[in-house]
């Protein structure tokens, strides 16, 4: 898959890659982290119809930067 071959770029780069579940069981896909730099939270959805199925995947990376303590997260949606 085309997609999931980008992945190994952040780890050449020094990243650590996992992913988040929170106490309350919001996942977020991708936690990359990187020696003194601040961190960073993706959540990739391939589509998002509705406002049903934005509004989880947002509040798993709100639920999910608060539980990392992260100030910046990002979503990522493709057609």
């Amino acid at each position: 898959m085309k997609l999931l071959s980008g992945l190994s770029v952040p780890e050449r780069c020094g990243f650590e890659i996992s992913y988040v579940r929170t106490a309350e069981g919001r996942e977020v896909d991708f936690f990359a982290q990187r020696a003194g730099e601040h961190s960073l939270l993706v959540q990739v959805c391939l589509q998002s119809e509705g406002d049903e199925t934005w509004d989880r995947e947002l509040r798993a990376l709100q639920a999910a930067a608060r539980y990392t303590d992260q100030e910046e997260a990002r979503e990522i949606m493709t057609a």
